[in-house]
């Protein structure tokens, strides 16, 4: 797990975080949804946490790989190398925003390419933009801002810990995973969600009263397109549920709490 502190200033005692996972560069992805976090992300006090899978990364080596299902984007005479072409999509989508990024995570997409074709496209897109690189998927971060301090545990997710295919379960396992992590804001990708939840933990302060924490848990959304309109792809295959999608964006606000707010497309 990685451990590192962030100083952050905030104009009116509140930043935002817009967490960017599971885009999928490469599968059938909403790129207008994504211009639009894009956009939203280049405001002042808001900033991002990329939580993994920018990337299909199922080039024609990968035992997943299926002709059938690649958009016509992608079907080029570069098809031994489509993730490099998938990268340098995602690269140019986000450097408007490059100072904005707080730090990345690899997803597992990523982890693929690297573990069996020797790419490590986190330390690609990490270079490009000039971002902190993780060593290792998890992060428990001290975010100081404006000398308060904030602490954020995120990580993209383990593949087989899931918690199964309801949402609701999905959350719970999140909760249970964590329990040994002391933190203020949790949050992961993989699950392609977009689902959050608040805990209160009561403790007691050194003059003897009663004082209320609040924790809140988060599983981002997603930009794939789960089921795409006649179109083949290996989640429609596997019988996921189509993604819903909503801009969810997280307001830390120093004088009233930790807030979740959930905007749509017009909002922003």
């Amino acid at each position: 797990m990685n451990f590192f502190k962030i100083k952050l200033n905030a104009n009116k005692n509140r930043i935002f975080i817009y967490p960017l996972s599971d885009i999928h560069i490469g599968n059938y992805y909403r790129e207008d949804k994504l211009k639009e976090a894009i956009k939203f992300i280049k405001k002042k006090d808001v900033y991002t946490i990329l939580l993994g899978d920018y990337i299909d990364g199922i080039n024609i080596y990968d035992k997943r790989f299926d002709l059938k299902r690649l958009p016509n984007d992608y079907i080029t005479g570069w098809m031994d190398n489509i993730y490099l072409e998938q990268l340098d999509k995602f690269i140019e989508l986000l450097k408007p925003i490059k100072n904005k990024i707080l730090w990345i995570h690899e997803g597992n997409h990523e982890r693929t390419l690297r573990i069996k074709h020797s790419i490590d496209p986190i330390k690609i897109i990490a270079d490009s933009l000039g971002i902190k690189y993780l060593c290792y998927e998890d992060a428990l971060v001290c975010l100081n801002i404006n000398n308060k301090i904030v602490k954020i545990f995120s990580t993209h997710g383990h593949l087989k810990l899931t918690g199964g295919r309801n949402k609701l379960s999905r959350l719970r396992k999140f909760i249970e995973q964590t329990s040994h992590i002391c933190a203020d804001i949790y949050i992961k990708g993989h699950l392609h969600e977009g689902i959050s939840a608040r805990q209160s933990v009561i403790t007691i302060n050194k003059k003897g009263k009663k004082v209320i924490k609040n924790r809140l848990y988060m599983i981002a959304n997603a930009f794939m397109h789960t089921i795409p309109e006649n179109k083949n792809s290996y989640s429609s295959l596997a019988l996921y549920t189509e993604t819903i999608f909503s801009h969810k964006i997280l307001e830390i606000n120093l004088k009233n709490g930790i807030i979740v707010k959930e905007f749509e497309s017009e909002v922003l």
